[in-house]
């Protein structure tokens, strides 16, 4: 399921993984999404089940993000949201879920 929620802009092309992947690697993952011109940062968060979640702020360069190996589990439904900080502090978050292998 993708989701969004436009506060300003267009909404963030998660590149990798996509929406409704299956056989996501749970270690060595490397997020990546498309790079916005008007994005003055970026936020990523990460759930999957009811673990307490992964949430960093990264400045407008990177976009990418190496999960940590140990924070995913496998065979595991997982959501993905990256949002894209605008000047005013206004995010535009687009949302994906990816199963684990």
């Amino acid at each position: 399921m993708r989701r969004s929620s436009t506060f300003f802009g267009e909404t963030t092309i998660v590149e990798y993984p996509q929406d409704g992947s299956t056989g996501v690697p749970s270690q060595g993952l490397v997020i990546e999404w498309e790079r916005d011109p008007d994005a003055v940062g970026y936020r990523v968060h990460l759930e999957q089940g009811d673990n307490d979640g992964l949430v960093i702020e990264l400045p407008r360069g990177p976009c990418r993000l190496a999960v940590p190996d140990g924070f995913l589990r496998p065979d595991r439904e997982t959501t993905l949201e990256i949002g894209v900080i605008g000047m005013a502090g206004n995010t535009t978050v687009t949302e994906v879920s990816f199963t684990t292998r």
